[in-house]
């Protein structure tokens, strides 16, 4: 009703004033009255490592942290076949695997299982996964690389890493297509429709358990096919140790030092949501 009474407001009034209420004035208007308006950012908000106690969790677009998710996905694994035996994946299974999670933003277990018959013509077509056993019907891919992928093509494949992570840095800090435009167009050499295709990107939001720090440190052991829980051991074993039981959740409090919460080696952690505030004041109670 507002946007109604406005169109027919300037329509009534710019017979008037031809020269001052533009077609680029009522735009401005119109998207300063009606348009949300960009938030406050709220990175300083984000929550601490689980591993790395001075660290800002990793956000979860980051090509790091992707191919983590992906290599503890691949890790996790196991084939059950009809006759009751199961095995993990072999090593040269496993790459296979990733090299077709990291072209696509998802893939479904019946298509990893053609992936293997592949390799493997004998393998059984009643083979199933631990977690299609489970419920799942499919695993994330590369949701980063795959949706920039479509909009650059091959350009994407043919940089290196670090500028790979840059164009994904520019697309998750950028607040106006306009800008991503420009910097496809001067910066990674885009033709008009693929800087259209690169300003209209959107990447997963939200932010991991771990911080980069924490990720780089685990992820050599975990590519070797070593599970995300065994690679923590090894890697931080001694921080794990540290980590009591209690016999009771402690108070919540707001103040660093007075928390339900204490990541091993840290003095707490600010609790700012009030719904978490509520659940665990009435897990206490249970």
């Amino acid at each position: 009703m507002y946007a109604d009474e406005f169109d027919k407001l300037w329509t009534a009034q710019e017979k008037h004033h031809p020269d001052l209420l533009t077609g680029e004035l009522r735009s401005l208007v119109y998207e300063t009255i009606f348009s949300q308006r960009e938030l406050k950012s709220q990175k300083g908000l984000v929550g601490y490592c689980e591993l790395e106690s001075r660290e800002r969790r990793a956000p979860k677009a980051t090509l790091l942290a992707q191919r983590f998710r992906m290599v503890q996905k691949v890790n996790d694994l196991i084939l059950h076949f009809p006759d009751g035996t199961k095995r993990e994946l072999e090593p040269a299974e496993r790459v296979k695997v990733l090299e077709a999670m990291e072209e696509k933003e998802e893939i479904t277990f019946k298509g990893l299982g053609v992936i293997l018959r592949k390799m493997d013509k004998s393998l059984d077509k009643a083979v199933e996964f631990n977690l299609e056993r489970g419920g799942e019907t499919k695993l994330k891919g590369n949701v980063t690389a795959a949706r920039i992928r479509k909009a650059m093509g091959d350009k994407w494949d043919a940089l290196e890493q670090k500028q790979k992570d840059a164009i994904v840095g520019e697309i998750m800090g950028a607040h106006k297509r306009e800008t991503l435009f420009r910097r496809g167009r001067e910066v990674w050499g885009l033709n008009d429709e693929e800087a259209d295709k690169f300003s209209r990107i959107s990447l997963e939001e939200g932010y991991g358990a771990l911080s980069r720090k924490a990720i780089r440190k685990l992820l050599p052991l975990m590519e070797q096919g070593v599970s995300f829980k065994t690679a923590e051991n090894e890697v931080y074993g001694d921080l794990l140790k540290g980590r009591k039981e209690v016999d009771k959740l402690p108070p919540v409090r707001l103040h660093r030092k007075e928390l339900a919460y204490h990541p091993a080696g840290s003095s707490g952690m600010d609790l700012r949501n009030p719904v978490v505030m509520r659940t665990l004041s009435e897990l206490r109670k249970i």
